[in-house]
């Protein structure tokens, strides 16, 4: 209860600042029209996951071993052995 009544007012103060130039809580950003990133999703997550400069199954191949093993785990518990 103490660090929320610690936080609200530099939260406050956080929102005010936002609020003064761009008469938004949003700042900047709220201003301008959503982008749309419906038609680039599956092609940034793959790019992601495997871009060899900074893919995180690049450097982090044990992820990829860990959603395997969930899904094994799954279909053993449904199957009841």
């Amino acid at each position: 209860m103490l660090f929320v009544a610690a936080s609200a007012l530099p939260l406050m103060a956080l929102l005010a600042l936002q609020r003064r130039p761009a008469a938004t809580v949003l700042g900047g950003y709220g201003v301008i029209g959503k982008p749309n990133l419906q038609p680039e999703l599956l092609p940034g997550i793959a790019g992601l996951a495997v871009q060899p400069t900074r893919g995180l199954l690049v450097f982090s191949p044990f992820l990829l071993f860990l959603v395997l093993a969930g899904g094994s785990c799954r279909a053993v518990a449904k199957s009841g052995s």
